[in-house]
């Protein structure tokens, strides 16, 4: 008898909660009350362009609009990249793009990134700096630009993996946030991709697009290609002072547009002699189109 009261009081006990458990399954869910935000000031004006604009996520990379008509971009460290931003002229049937100051960026653009959410693909964060009617000209027509935003973001494939350029500058991790690339006036093939993280280095991989071939190459300074080069800028006079620099480009791969290869070299400032050490530099990069 002491048994089956036994049974009886463990069947009882799983029957309850049994039920409980099918009472919590059938409760409602919170839905998520998250507001997405996106805000955009022009000299102290808010803006309605942009409003809708979506973010997507391309590797460590975010973008608020797809490119070519990127809004702002940043990489998963918080770096920032670069703002472009068009807007309407006097004349209605007119635009005029504005861009962020590609030059040692971070002195003359401030971007706060809050939180990126990788669970929930949320990124929340603040930005404000003058942007310019030319990327590469201080002198050039600006205007103030501020915002805010806190959205959801899309991940998306990259047409090319892994495009980049890191390096170690004086024994300091270097990576590139932003580029632009530049042709020879001489030679149409001639092409510098020009590579900026938001400080004041910038490296410089020159090369052929038709004749650069897979091999190594010993350069110096007055190579005009397959050469590796570092800029500092200098904020006194708005300009980036290009060092003399020999050290070593192995090309480990040439397809069509596509250049990988590793580097190493010696940077030495030609006003102050100050000799920096250039190492494990690591690209892969795609050429695109000049400026």
């Amino acid at each position: 008898m002491k048994n089956l009261k036994l049974f009886v009081f463990i069947c009882f006990s799983l029957f309850f909660v049994a039920c409980s458990t099918s009472s919590s399954d059938a409760i409602t869910p919170v839905e998520d009350s998250f507001v997405p935000q996106f805000e955009i000031k022009i000299n102290g004006v808010t803006t309605n362009y942009y409003l809708n604009t979506n973010i997507y996520k391309f590797e460590n990379t975010f973008n608020i609009g797809y490119y070519p008509s990127t809004l702002l971009s940043f990489d998963k460290s918080g770096k920032f990249g670069n703002f472009c931003i068009e807007l309407p002229t006097s004349n209605n049937n007119i635009t005029r793009k504005y861009y962020s100051f590609k030059g040692f960026s971070s002195h003359y653009f401030n971007l706060n990134i809050e939180s990126v959410d990788e669970v929930n693909k949320r990124v929340k964060g603040t930005f404000s700096g003058y942007i310019y009617a030319d990327p590469l000209d201080l002198n050039s027509e600006t205007k103030f630009v501020s915002g805010s935003f806190y959205q959801k973001y899309e991940e998306l494939i990259p047409v090319i993996f892994g495009l980049k350029n890191s390096a170690k500058i004086n024994g300091n991790d270097w990576f590139s946030v932003n580029k632009y690339a530049t042709r020879s006036t001489s030679d149409y093939n001639k092409i510098t991709q020009h590579d900026l993280y938001d400080d004041e280095y910038k490296i410089m991989v020159s090369y052929d697009l038709i004749n650069t071939t897979v091999g190594t190459y010993n350069f110096t300074n007055s190579d005009l290609t397959n050469k590796i080069q570092l800029a500092k800028f200098d904020v006194q006079t708005g300009t980036f002072i290009n060092y003399n620099c020999t050290g070593i480009l192995n090309i480990t791969y040439k397809y069509n547009k596509i250049v990988e290869g590793t580097y190493n070299f010696t940077a030495i400032n030609p006003v102050t002699n100050e000799i920096v050490p250039v190492t494990n530099g690591n690209f892969k990069l795609v050429y695109t189109n000049a400026i």
